[in-house]
Parts: structure tokens; sequence; C-alpha cells
């Protein structure tokens, strides 16, 4: 059966149901000092997954002198996203795996 939403509407919907998630467990778990952090953190990988065309299509200068001079494809945004999504799932996995 074919899907009637749109491809980036699952992609939108999964990632807030990771944020969610990470907030609700520093909710729970950690202290209001961390949920400030995480929010900050979370606002550059949401950004990349929600609006993969507009920030692939920024040309300009960045944080350091050397600027960005071609369009980034936005696939690649999405991915980059993704992996900065998941990255405390990531870095919980190998320090369990170290332990």
């Amino acid at each position: 059966m074919a899907s009637i939403l749109p491809p980036w509407i699952n992609s939108r919907l999964l990632s807030l149901l990771v944020v969610l998630t990470y907030v609700a467990l520093v909710f729970t778990y950690g202290e209001s000092g961390w949920l400030i952090r995480l929010v900050l953190f979370l606002i550059v990988p949401m950004v990349c997954i929600w609006f993969p065309e507009a920030m692939g299509s920024y040309m300009g200068y960045g944080l350091a002198t050397v600027g960005v001079t071609e369009e980034s494809p936005p696939g690649c945004i999405l991915i980059i996203g993704w992996v900065l999504l998941l990255l405390p799932v990531i870095m919980v996995a190998v320090i369990w795996v170290q332990l």
C-alpha cells in the first residue's frame, strides 16, 4: 500500500519521537541544566532533518573564516542530521560495550 504522506513527514515524525524520548529521559532522570543543554544540542540536528533543502542551499560564511562555496545535497544534510541526533545513543552504546 502506498503512503499518502510525503516522505519527509516520516522523517520529521520519527525525529520528533526521538527528541521527545530524549527530553522525557533527561526530565525524568537528569538535572534541569542537562535539559537546557540537550535542547540546545538538538536544535542543529532537528533543523538538518526538518529542512535539509534550506540547509543544503546555504552558501556563505559559517563560524570559521572558510566559507561554503557550493550547495550541499539535501540527502547528505539529512544523514548528517540523523547522525547528530542519534549521537547520544551511539555514545551510550560505545560506553556500554567498553564496560
